[in-house]
């Protein structure tokens, strides 16, 4: 008398979970984003291949479970990361997150001094002397030591 019996094999797909930058996610203009994940083989099997792609372009590949990659020079819009995971059996697994870079705006100083004031900004370390900024009398125009800031008064002087 023989016995058999039928059974199936069901292997596992990898799984793949992103570290950053989350599903949704907003950032601002000119600042690094992170992007990262790792992923898991299961069934015995391991992680032979992973890639990252933003927004369709490859920019990261190993034979490890996980990849890095810092962008800097992202636009404004929404961004797709994916990410690839293949096991030694040949499997392949993908996720993708969306996330979004906002415009940068610099922020705005208005001053209001009385003709002839002086104003300092902030504490000054005793190691450099402090920042004054003065409206000339004559010209009624503001001079300044600080650089790269535009000074915008909030009425014109009289």
């Amino acid at each position: 008398m023989t016995n058999s019996t039928t059974f199936s094999v069901t292997h596992m797909i990898p799984s793949i979970v992103f570290t950053s930058p989350t599903n949704g996610s907003a950032f601002v203009q000119y600042v690094p984003v992170f992007s990262g994940f790792y992923a898991t083989a299961h069934d015995g099997t391991a992680i032979t291949n992973t890639q990252l792609y933003s927004d369709a372009t490859l920019t990261a590949s190993n034979s490890f479970a996980g990849q890095t990659n810092t962008s800097s020079t992202l636009t404004v819009g929404n961004h797709t990361n994916t990410a690839i995971a293949i096991d030694s059996n040949g499997t392949r697994a993908t996720n993708t997150v969306t996330f979004s870079v906002t415009a940068y705006t610099p922020p705005q100083i208005t001053l209001t001094p009385t003709n002839g004031s002086l104003i300092a900004f902030g504490a000054t370390p005793p190691s450099r002397p402090p920042l004054w900024i003065r409206q000339a009398k004559a010209s009624r125009r503001w001079r300044s030591a600080l650089t790269g800031f535009k000074l915008l008064p909030t009425q014109e002087a009289r």
